[in-house]
């Protein structure tokens, strides 16, 4: 199997520094997106046959990524070397079902075929291809389209000739406008105009029967609509990067697969559903190919379809389903996560359930076979399947074959044990596998606690003495790697032996102890392990962490690890001595506000940037009890002039005592006559004005909008007032 690595080869003559470091980061990591996109930039302003090796890498490296094999394609088409496009074609286009490859397909066909004889039989067979790959496409319109336009440009000669032109139009139109895409309400009018050019009484007919169905995909494609939105389908396929973008494209391929999962169409016909799942997970595929969980959960899907189909009584369809599943599988496995044990595992699991077990064999040889990898696990599932499917004789060639592999790990000598003691149910077997695993891993002290476990289960106490002893003795185990080791035979013996095997054996361990620096000065953490049990502790939390002593951890190594070990520590709530610890400050965790963020918060929805928060329940009450703002057509209120009169109001320094049954009495209204309320705004000075003070002018408003003040004392009269002076000849008179 080939890395990433091995598959570029580029060999080109760049002439720039800048270029020549780009070809270096791809070598070095072959998925740097930037790094290839500063060479493509370079290569489409040369001639193909100079960069045609950056192209090769670039699709091999990327193998389903529709834009660099479009990219590719075009380079080739414009220097018209159409049977490298036709290769290049059949490389990739029936793998990567991408509406615009499609599109760039049925052009180079309508460019390169139309000077042929049977252009026309050329193109039929060509649109039908893709409406079969890529028809379901949400965005597929334009093919539909492209091709019914084809089919009415034919030229029919003869009745039956013309029947057949219409036959052949009516049957893309009614796929289509029964087909959830974008732009079906334009099919669905250009059909029924077809149909009353054709025949008035039939149209009518043909509306009817049709209505129902285009109404669901009208429906479905509003949906879809909505469900893929922000999908990008043209992201090149690297492996998971745990980025935030990543994480969001692959939560929105798995909302799409989900709702077509959903059977939104509401159909009966099972193979339908299963094939717009699959064609989702197909184009899911094309971008997230480097993730494992797309693949399984594709197989998943296929393996449960056809175990409800066969229990429907539909074997045949079941079978094909089945079929699907392990072709699935096998390009799984045979891509670029060739070496992922766990589609390995998945597809050998498949295989066994319908009775393959020759191909299962091959592919955990063909897995064992790949360099640069730890077999252990192969190996151990192997084994495993080996003992289900040909029984324990066969596990044990597979498990003789793993002693060979100097791969392999202490982990298969204790896998066959157990196999054989709970399988064979013979002891003896599984007590000589771990005595062989012991002469090879002997100095492992994960392999040794193994053995103490396997030993403690049988309850056989001097068998298990004796491991410790000889483990312990044979200096197969530095004293770094025994301390463990130590700690377990001391927590043996204080649970079945005597009080004089406790103290030989602590005796003995701080020995050891007393050649290690990191346990200097630190007997009496020591002596703990000899009185603890489970999580209880002879001391309090403060008196461990004082000699030297951290829970659940043992005895503190070294100031780092201390305190690390003393902040995972649990606290006891009561502690033996009566003395309170002081709790450290927390922060009132009723007042924090949960994080809720959305993508995209109106400004001013929350105080905190980047969320938006629910309501507190009064306030959520309140809302739901008003009618909505809509609701509500005046009259509206001036604030600035509201806020106005209440900064002009002159309220009295005290309130009047009130005296009556309702704590009100009508004396009030009459002082809240005689209280001058709107203060002078041209006299105020922030000082409150007594209730005697001046009454304020009153202002008026001219018809210009401005304001106006009535002084109190009269003005004279304009001197050219003739109504006045006629009223004083008439006074005169009347005298």
């Amino acid at each position: 199997m080939t890395s990433a690595r091995d598959l570029i080869k580029i060999d080109i003559e760049w002439g720039m520094e800048r270029l020549v470091r780009a070809q270096q980061v791809v070598e070095l990591r072959p998925y740097d997106i930037e790094s290839w996109s500063v060479m493509l930039r370079e290569a489409q302003t040369r001639p193909i046959h100079e960069v045609r090796s950056l192209y090769e890498s670039l699709v091999n490296v990327f193998p389903t990524t529709a834009r660099y094999w479009k990219l590719y394609i075009e380079m080739e088409m414009r220097s018209r070397y159409y049977e490298r496009v036709e290769k290049l074609f059949q490389r990739c286009l029936v793998k990567i079902l991408n509406i615009d490859l499609w599109k760039l397909y049925l052009t180079y066909v309508k460019e390169t075929k139309a000077g042929l004889s049977t252009h026309k039989e050329k193109m039929a067979q060509a649109y039908d291809f893709a409406l079969e790959k890529i028809g379901m496409d949400l965005h597929s319109f334009s093919i539909w389209q492209d091709y019914i336009y084809f089919l009415r440009g034919v030229e029919a000669v003869g009745n039956y000739a013309e029947n057949q032109k219409i036959t052949a139009v009516r049957r893309v139109y009614q796929k289509a406008v029964v087909t959830p895409i974008v732009g079906i309400e334009q099919l669905w009018k250009d059909y029924i105009a077809f149909e009353q050019n054709i025949n008035p009484i039939i149209s009518e007919k043909m509306s009817l029967e049709r209505s129902k169905d285009y109404m669901n995909a009208r429906r479905v494609a509003k949906e879809l609509e909505y469900h893929t939105k922000g999908l990008n389908r043209n992201l090149p396929a690297v492996p998971p990067t745990l980025t935030k973008e990543e994480t969001k494209q692959v939560e929105l391929w798995k909302r799409f697969i989900t709702y077509e999962k959903s059977n939104p169409l509401r159909t009966e016909d099972t193979a339908l559903v299963t094939r717009r799942v699959m064609f989702a997970t197909e184009q899911c595929l094309l971008v997230l190919t480097h993730h494992p969980a797309v693949w399984h959960q594709a197989s998943q899907f296929l393996d449960t379809s056809a175990r409800a189909l066969t229990e429907k009584g539909d074997v045949q369809a079941a079978k094909i389903f089945a079929d699907e599943c392990a072709n699935i599988l096998e390009r799984s496995i045979n891509g670029v996560l060739n070496r992922n044990a766990l589609l390995y595992f998945a597809y050998a699991d498949f295989e066994e359930g319908r009775l393959k077990y020759e191909k299962v064999h091959s592919m955990y040889n063909k897995l064992l076979t790949l360099p640069d990898i730890d077999p252990t696990l192969v190996y151990v599932q192997y084994m495993k399947f080996a003992r289900r499917a040909e029984g324990i004789k066969s596990a044990r060639g597979i498990f003789k074959k793993a002693r060979e592999d100097v791969r392999s790990r202490y982990h298969i000598f204790v896998a066959a044990a157990l196999m054989e003691y709970y399988c064979s149910k013979d002891k003896e077997i599984a007590f000589r596998i771990f005595e062989l695993g012991l002469k090879r891993f002997g100095g492992s002290p994960e392999y040794v606690m193994c053995y103490i476990d396997y030993l403690s289960h049988l309850n056989e106490d001097n068998n298990t003495r004796v491991l410790f002893e000889r483990v312990l003795s044979s200096g197969g185990l530095s004293p770094h790697k025994s301390v463990e080791v130590w700690n377990r035979f001391l927590e043996f013996e204080s649970n079945i032996g005597d009080l004089s095997s406790i103290v030989k054996v602590e005796r003995r361990r701080s020995a050891i102890f007393e050649n290690l620096k990191e346990y200097e000065g630190k007997e009496t953490a020591q002596l703990v392990d000899r009185y603890k049990f489970l999580d209880l502790y002879p001391c309090t939390s403060t008196e461990l962490k004082s000699i030297g002593y951290a829970e659940n951890v043992g005895i503190i190594l070294n100031k780092v690890s201390g305190a690390s070990a003393g902040a995972n520590s649990h606290h006891n709530d009561a502690e033996a001595d009566g003395e309170a610890t002081q709790p450290l400050p927390r922060p009132d965790f009723t007042q924090m506000i949960p994080f809720k963020p959305r993508s995209c918060a109106h400004p001013g929805a929350h105080p905190l940037a980047g969320g938006v928060f629910p309501q507190p329940p009064a306030l959520a009450a309140l809302c739901a009890a008003l009618p909505p703002p809509n609701s509500f057509r005046g009259p509206f209120v001036s604030v600035e002039l509201l806020f106005d009169i209440f900064m002009r109001l002159n309220l009295p320094e005290s309130a009047p005592q009130p005296n009556g049954d309702n704590d009100l009495t009508p004396k009030i209204f009459d002082l809240a006559k005689s209280v001058h309320w709107i203060v002078d705004t041209s006299t105020y000075t922030g000082v409150q004005h007594s209730v005697t003070a001046m009454p304020p002018r009153r202002r008026r408003l001219l018809p210009g909008g401005d304001d106006s003040d009535d002084e109190l004392q009269t003005t004279a009269p304009p001197t050219n007032d003739i109504y006045r002076l006629r009223q004083l000849k008439r006074f005169a008179k009347s005298n």
